[in-house]
């Protein structure tokens, strides 16, 4: 009951909640990062970057050698002193997943890579190859692929990895710190504000009206707190935001990934929210490519569970649609 406690009410968290991380660092990016955080906007940051090359300087003093300031980098992170500013507010948004690029041909792309890599022939044979086979044949060459894959499998094939596609989520805060923690994709985002709006989870508007009085008050509250603050303080300001304020991510991922994420992000023990931005994922992605679980064509007008629920294939993508008795 704890544990369901805090799922809610982490949502009215600000992001000045104090925390801890453990990190794996090579001396090469510790040197970029030290010299692009000296030009940090936020003060403590500054400070953690001294702290980060007097420790290491310490364990490995012939490796930091180039961690001076760095205008170039720093000018990044001062989000280029709104030169590319276009005067103009987001607006509200909804929870959702918008699929930004992808392939057309990916099914065909991800084969060619399969049979170069197993045949040892050129990229472009193994495309001729491929051209005379119908969808059916294919998609069996995808189940051969994956039959031996038991559930501790984490990853399908490297030709997988080949394809990528360019994925914007629209989530809460707290949603999408987990979702950044996959470090292979490639990443981008802004920062948060609460003119795009905020997230309010079912059971607190199942509480009553009382309950949700008081977390549409806090949200409404910080709201003024933060237009008044961002005039002078644009980066500081996002200290007093809640986890429950909405934002993007946009991500370049392979479907590997896609299928590594959607896996280990689903599992019923995981946070309300970032389940639903992996169910959203699994959706939009088997729109653009049926294939991926099987179909040829995408079964419109069904949900999402009963889609992967009925699945010819379930061994690429495999979520997890189950929940826990506290979950019911």
């Amino acid at each position: 009951l704890t544990a369901k406690a805090f799922d809610l009410a982490r949502y009215l968290l600000p992001q000045a909640m104090p925390t801890n991380f453990a990190w794996i660092l090579d001396a090469r990016s510790t040197e970029f990062d030290i010299a692009s955080w000296k030009e940090h906007p936020l003060a403590e940051v500054r400070d953690a970057a001294e702290m980060i090359e007097r420790a290491g300087g310490q364990t490995l003093p012939s490796l930091l050698k180039h961690t001076e300031k760095n205008p170039y980098y720093g000018d990044k992170l001062y989000r280029y002193n709104n030169d590319f500013n276009v005067h103009q507010r987001p607006t509200e948004q909804k929870k959702q997943l918008k699929i930004l690029y992808h392939h057309p041909g990916a099914l065909e792309l991800v084969l060619a890579h399969l049979l170069a890599n197993t045949n040892s022939i050129s990229f472009s044979d193994a495309q001729k190859i491929l051209q005379h086979k119908t969808k059916a044949e294919k998609i069996a060459m995808l189940k051969r692929l994956v039959t031996k894959r038991s559930r501790f499998d984490e990853w399908v094939d490297p030709s997988f990895q080949m394809v990528n596609i360019g994925v914007e989520w629209v989530s809460d805060v707290g949603a999408i710190r987990d979702l950044r923690r996959h470090q292979k994709n490639e990443r981008g985002e802004g920062n948060y504000t609460l003119d795009m709006g905020y997230a309010i989870p079912h059971d607190v508007i199942a509480m009553g009206k009382e309950a949700e009085h008081v977390y549409r008050r806090a949200m409404e509250e910080t709201h003024a707190a933060e237009k008044q603050m961002r005039i002078k303080f644009p980066f500081q300001v996002q200290y007093i935001l809640p986890m429950a304020t909405l934002t993007t991510l946009r991500m370049n991922m392979d479907l590997d990934q896609v299928q590594y994420m959607i896996y280990t992000r689903s599992t019923p023990e995981g946070h309300i929210s970032y389940r639903q931005d992996v169910f959203n994922l699994c959706e939009e992605v088997a729109k653009i490519y049926p294939w991926i679980l099987g179909y040829e064509t995408y079964p419109e007008g069904k949900h999402i569970f009963d889609v992967y629920h009925n699945a010819p294939l379930k061994d690429i993508i495999r979520m997890r649609t189950d929940e826990t008795g506290l979950h019911q």
